[in-house]
């Protein structure tokens, strides 16, 4: 099985679950995700590969473009929650890197402990 094949087999399962009935509705994500998603063997998403430009998505504007004064409100409140999103996404990040990191000098530390022993 080819590598990008290999790939999007990887994101099938991890977006579906078994005896999911509403995998077809997911595919659509499943689509923008993989075309989105930097690719480790070209370092480019296959979006930029094939139309030569990034991909503008939601979270991008959101994050580079304040809503202007004449934007339309609804724009606004979407890239309002977006944003919003972006950060409580980037907050938990954060919070279970730094958890990860205290459990494993724990663990360490524990291991440490019982050579010593």
């Amino acid at each position: 099985m080819g590598k990008r094949k290999r790939g999007i087999k990887n994101y099938i399962h991890c977006y579906i679950q078994p005896k999911q009935k509403n995998w077809v509705n997911l595919l659509d994500t499943l689509e923008f995700r993989y075309k989105s998603a930097v690719h480790s063997s070209t370092g480019f998403t296959p979006f930029r590969l094939s139309t030569r430009v990034e991909m503008l998505t939601p979270l991008a504007v959101a994050k580079t473009h304040p809503p202007l004064e004449e934007t339309h409100s609804e724009v606004q409140n979407f890239l309002k929650s977006w944003r919003h999103a972006w950060l409580q996404a980037t907050t938990s990040l954060h919070r279970s890197k730094l958890q990860m990191q205290f459990d494993a000098t724990s663990v360490v530390k524990h291991l440490d402990m019982k050579k010593q022993q």
